[in-house]
């Protein structure tokens, strides 16, 4: 049974639309992926059915009706035997659910963005203002709403008015069999070194720089710290000084890597970092959901900022109250020579791609 994913921009920037298609793969369906295009596909390990739409939606008003046009006929042209279509923005919405007027297929709505409507944003940008409330007043309609936060499906439910409330589905990794035997066998493992990585943005909002500052100051033997994603700026050049100041011998500094490179980086390490400034988003906010996702499918222990999400994850956690806490960051690094990663398992079985849409998957199976 075809299971059309639709997303008006690249997967690659929803990360989740992958591991919606792994799971569905894994049970049985055919889904394929319609978007927009980009290089990043040719780098993809593993073969997606992904049929990508020309990007002229930087082009002016004829670009973007020229491409939301040529998206439009793109899935048209596969939906007459498609059961389901499962549609990620706004747009994407609103597209499907003028198409399902001529097809007969089950429309499954996941919103990975929020939307507002207040009159600053119809003074920058009423068209865009308009769609978002068009989209809001006729999402109550949609069969199955789903939001990757426990707070976001709150609001959702309760702005759009839904009939239902909007199921919460995580954004985490899809673990299937073959990444459950890798995790047993490298937690089966006596490590005489310890490696930490740091694999997500580097700016200040991510305080790599103190990440680099704790590392050295921690001062574990046969330890090494891996960062990617340096580039040439002043904040990743303050970076670099730091180390060859320090002739920090064991700080690897990699610029952007392909998926394959970063797969195995992570494969590699044993410890993975996950860090924000402090700021009241804290308080709702799960921190880097797919990054977090990433160190735990490879069997990491992780360093984080506190968020409430963290505390289903205590006992593989190290939990930093406050980046600028400089004695606490370099004690989180050293607790992780002894860290203990014995509850891996179970989290993996519940922070799981497959398990958090296991309600989607009911709900598909119902109505297939």
């Amino acid at each position: 049974m075809k299971i059309i994913l639709a997303t008006y921009t690249h997967p690659d920037f929803f990360p989740p639309v992958y591991e919606f298609y792994a799971v569905l793969k894994k049970n049985g369906f055919e889904p394929v992926i319609v978007c927009g295009e980009s290089d990043a596909t040719e780098s993809l390990s593993v073969s997606y059915n992904i049929i990508s739409v020309k990007n002229t939606f930087g082009k002016g008003i004829l670009g973007k009706i020229k491409y939301r046009n040529s998206f439009e006929r793109s899935i048209v042209n596969i939906v007459s035997d498609a059961r389901f279509v499962v549609s990620f923005c706004e747009v994407t919405y609103l597209l499907i659910q003028k198409i399902q007027k001529k097809f007969e297929f089950k429309h499954v709505h996941h919103s990975l963005e929020m939307y507002r409507t207040t009159f600053a944003d119809f003074k920058r940008s009423p068209l865009s203002t308009w769609r978002r409330m068009r989209y809001l007043s006729k999402i109550k309609n949609c069969e199955f709403v789903s939001t990757p936060s426990y707070e976001r499906s709150g609001w959702l439910s309760g702005v759009a008015n839904l009939r239902k409330p909007a199921t919460t589905i995580l954004n985490c990794q899809f673990i299937d069999d073959k990444s459950l035997e890798f995790v047993r066998f490298k937690l089966s493992q006596i490590n005489t070194s310890l490696c930490f990585i740091h694999t997500g943005g580097v700016n200040d909002t991510r305080s790599v720089f103190e990440i680099v500052e704790a590392f050295h100051l921690a001062n574990i033997p046969n330890s090494n710290l891996v960062i990617t994603n340096i580039r040439n700026n002043d904040y990743c050049n303050n970076i670099k000084n730091y180390v060859e100041r320090y002739s920090l011998k064991n700080v690897k500094l990699l610029g952007p890597v392909s998926r394959e490179e970063l797969v195995q980086i992570q494969k590699d390490a044993d410890v993975g970092i996950c860090l924000m400034k402090e700021s009241s988003l804290l308080e709702t906010k799960m921190l880097a959901p797919n990054k977090i996702g990433e160190y735990l499918k490879y069997g990491m222990a992780v360093i984080a900022s506190d968020a409430p999400y963290y505390d289903m994850f205590t006992d593989c956690f190290q939990i930093v109250e406050s980046v600028q806490n400089k004695e606490q960051l370099v004690k989180a690094f050293q607790n992780c020579a002894d860290q203990k990663k014995n509850s891996l398992w179970n989290i993996l079985e519940w922070y799981n791609m497959e398990h958090q849409m296991r309600h989607l998957l009911k709900f598909i199976n119902k109505n297939k």
